[in-house]
């Protein structure tokens, strides 16, 4: 079998949700096709553009040597690798995965060992700006199923909160938030927060003691993970367990936080981390430090079947975060939904996921900006 095309699709998601999705489309002389995602909102167009070095590459080779060829994208070249070289390599890999699993007629979930449970549990976000809101719509997700549930920092992403950032206004309003929470749903409910990366250490610390006597399933992203050091900061003055990894690329970036124990569950998103072949092997190195899975998926079904691919697989497995944007099941109509707090991978080959082309060509988008935040005099802070 041999690689006759890659095609390359960025589409727009709707209303809501500006930014693009890029479909990576690897089709053989077989005549099966790889689905593959390799979405980097606000920077798409950069991707898009390592995808073209790629096509030069891969085209006219044996889809077949999924190993060789991330090597080749990550290792053959003299440059390092960030995240827009690894979402695009992501994108091959996963589209590669896909055609495997499809030529050997099976799941790729066979393909990594085979299952190790039936189904797996996911977490969903609660939308609203205040408290009220809040626990509005978590006791609306409880009644539906749903036994994990993240939010958050409140005083943070609405207009005042990004035109004029006040840190010590957040930390009080979501420790209110976080506490009302707990007394509405009781114990049976799972908390997470996710502070976004946009609070600094000490900061992170503060809000993060503050939450402790609420038993937060996990503490994601108290800080940018880039400084061990400063993760360090955290670790040693919060106890709750920390979550991060959505901003890494790669088993190097990963490899501190892991070795140093500064983290329990591994946000891995293989959109961006180069896929199954890396995630894999991250997952393998925090198994070792008894540290789970909590890969992120905030873009496409592709990304999200391909991680409930890696979650049946692996035996660290912790919790997966979901996602159902409604207008990408136009393109996708047999993506799964999480029901009763569980989502299983669709049945098929491969990803077993069905794709519009003609509707995802229909919605072309050249991505858009993410949303940036300043500080009250005017300074660029954290996002």
């Amino acid at each position: 079998m041999r690689i006759t095309e890659i095609e390359t699709l960025p589409v727009s998601v709707g209303p809501g949700y500006e930014y693009a999705v890029i479909i990576v489309l690897v089709r053989t002389d077989e005549g099966l096709t790889g689905i593959g995602e390799a979405s980097l909102a606000g920077r798409g167009r950069g991707v898009l553009g390592i995808l073209d070095h790629f096509r030069d590459l891969l085209v006219g080779q044996d889809p077949g040597k999924i190993e060789h060829w991330w090597g080749e994208m990550t290792r053959g070249t003299f440059w390092s690798n960030g995240q827009v070289i690894m979402s695009a390599v992501a994108g091959i890999d996963l589209a590669l995965w896909d055609l495997k699993g499809k030529r050997l007629g099976v799941p790729v979930y066979e393909l990594l060992g085979g299952p190790t449970r039936d189904r797996v549990r996911v977490y969903r976000h609660l939308a609203g700006d205040s408290t009220e809101a809040l626990v509005e719509d978590a006791l609306r997700w409880r009644s539906l199923g749903f036994t994990a549930l993240r939010y958050g920092p409140l005083a943070a992403f609405d207009e005042e909160g990004l035109a004029r950032w006040d840190p010590q206004r957040s930390i009080v309003e979501t420790i209110a938030a976080t506490e009302a929470l707990r007394g509405a749903l009781g114990e049976g409910v799972d908390l997470l927060l996710d502070a976004h990366t946009m609070f600094s250490p000490a900061e992170a610390a503060y809000l993060g003691r503050g939450l402790e006597p609420f038993r937060l399933y996990f503490y994601e992203d108290p800080i940018r993970p880039l400084n061990p050091s400063s993760l360090q900061l955290v670790r040693d003055k919060v106890n709750l367990p920390l979550a991060t990894g959505e901003q890494l690329s790669h088993k190097w970036e990963f490899q501190p936080l892991i070795e140093n124990e500064l983290v329990d569950y591994l946000r891995i998103d293989m959109v961006h981390a180069g896929g199954i072949t890396e995630a894999k092997k991250i997952l393998a190195a925090g198994e070792m430090h008894g540290q789970r899975s909590a890969l992120h998926h905030a873009s496409s079904p592709v990304n999200g079947v391909a991680c409930l691919h890696v979650d049946m697989a692996v035996p660290n497995f912790g919790i997966q975060e979901w996602m159902e944007l409604e207008p990408l099941y136009e393109l996708f109509p047999n993506a799964p939904r999480a029901t009763d707090g569980y989502v299983v991978p669709p049945a098929g080959p491969g990803f077993g996921l069905e794709l519009d082309e003609d509707e995802a060509r229909r919605r072309p988008s050249r991505d858009a900006a993410l949303p940036s935040r300043s500080w009250p005099d005017g300074g660029v802070a954290d996002y």
